[in-house]
């Protein structure tokens, strides 16, 4: 139920529970979400032979009854070409329509990598749009889902029926959600908050490159590195 995923999973929901749920009387208001997002030249870089996350939802495997969320293509525009930057509010309840989200959804995303890019979708849903319903990670992504030998499908996705049309766009863009760069550069000056870098470390200490050519190495003065890989089993 919402409850027992809110009091017993909270952000993130185990394999087997989302297979009973899929399998009970309880389905119809979940949605499944891949939120596959590769980051070239890394170790979560695109396997070999890959067309891409898009072409590998479409091809599958994938969750039964998934749709995608492409984080790319859902995103605004910066004047300096900055890529992954939060949608505004028209383009993301564009693509929540798309994808049948209302606000009464609960939701589980994942990603095919176990945890990866699946929490961003998370963030942007529920904390930069404040979605009401209950919102959780598939804790292992697909291949957790696929070690358990959980259903799957594969071939042509069947157009879905569960698109919606808003009368009245139900979410609203939250600016305390995320700083800008004068928020960083004042923080820097006045330290009134802990500024933590998730990146592995040898991109944090400028010891590694970054993925695109025309991003410097190292760090944001005085910012603290809490790899984001350490954190998971």
């Amino acid at each position: 139920s919402a409850a027992a995923m809110q009091r017993n999973h909270g952000a993130l929901v185990t394999c087997e529970w989302l297979n009973l749920e899929l399998e009970s009387d309880r389905a119809d208001d979940l949605r499944l979400v891949d939120a596959t997002w590769y980051l070239p030249f890394s170790k979560h870089q695109p396997p070999e032979g890959s067309g891409g996350a898009i072409a590998e939802y479409e091809a599958g495997p994938r969750i039964p009854g998934s749709v995608f969320f492409d984080i790319d293509a859902v995103a605004a525009t910066h004047p300096d070409g900055l890529q992954h930057m939060l949608p505004d509010e028209a383009t993301f309840t564009a693509a929540m329509a798309d994808l049948g989200i209302l606000p009464s959804s609960r939701v589980v995303v994942y990603d095919r990598l176990g945890i990866f890019s699946s929490p961003r979708f998370w963030f942007t849903l529920k904390v930069a749009f404040g979605h009401p319903g209950h919102v959780a990670v598939l804790d292992g992504g697909l291949p957790r889902w696929l070690e358990l030998g959980f259903p799957v499908e594969t071939g042509e996705v069947q157009p879905s029926d569960r698109k919606v049309c808003y009368t009245d766009p139900p979410w609203r863009f939250s600016p305390a959600c995320c700083w800008d760069r004068k928020a960083v550069e004042d923080n820097i000056k006045r330290r009134q908050a802990v500024h933590l870098d998730a990146r592995p470390g040898p991109r944090f200490r400028g010891h590694a490159p970054e993925p695109r050519d025309d991003l410097r190495g190292g760090h944001i003065q005085g910012s603290l590195n809490v790899p984001y890989a350490e954190m998971l089993q």
